[in-house]
């Protein structure tokens, strides 16, 4: 590359091998490849930094992000609704409805873990984790609610759930120990 002194003299002359107007010493043009190469043989990548979290977007990850636990970390509710063995609610219908004991009243971020027996229910709500003995979740909308104020001794579930209806399980979204953003990544809102 040529680069003047200020003085109308350019640098460069006199040892034969000046690489002028893009040519290399032998006369051939260098692609813009070769240029790119050169420039950044020029340069180093600076060392990482620690950045919050809350300010890192537009900065590039250094490291690999890794999975510490499994998300979600147990088997959860995607609804809200009530968690209810599938096989007490079989065959269950707007004409035909089942009524279930209500056990428990489970919001999300509860570490309640009461045992859903033949015959029970515990009101779920949606990210709480699905009590022991529990395999479904039946929707709100496919009972007769929640009920006005308290917890209710009985529901009324009006639909059969598919098999493991509604349920989030452990580890669905991302495994412990899965690569969930690679070294290299521009870290936009969505990726923070």
């Amino acid at each position: 590359m040529r680069m003047g002194d200020g003085h109308g003299h350019e640098h460069g002359h006199g040892d034969g091998n000046s690489h002028e107007h893009g040519h290399a010493a032998d006369g051939d043009l260098l692609t813009v490849a070769a240029h790119r190469e050169a420039v950044l043989a020029l340069v180093a990548p600076l060392p990482p930094v620690d950045v919050e979290v809350a300010r890192a977007a537009g900065h590039v990850l250094a490291d690999d992000v890794v999975a510490p636990t499994d998300l979600p970390a147990w088997d959860n509710s995607a609804m809200d609704g009530w968690a209810v063995r599938r096989d007490d609610v079989v065959g269950a219908s707007p004409e035909a409805p089942v009524t279930l004991e209500v056990l428990a009243d489970l919001p999300a971020g509860s570490d309640a873990e009461p045992q859903v027996v033949p015959g029970t229910a515990a009101r779920i709500m949606t990210g709480a984790p699905l009590p022991p003995g529990a395999d479904a979740v039946v929707p709100v909308e496919h009972t007769d609610g929640f009920g006005d104020r308290g917890l209710r001794e009985t529901v009324r579930v009006d639909h059969e759930p598919a098999p493991a209806a509604h349920i989030r399980r452990a580890g669905e979204d991302v495994r412990a120990g899965d690569v969930v953003l690679r070294a290299g990544t521009l870290l936009g809102p969505a990726r923070v």
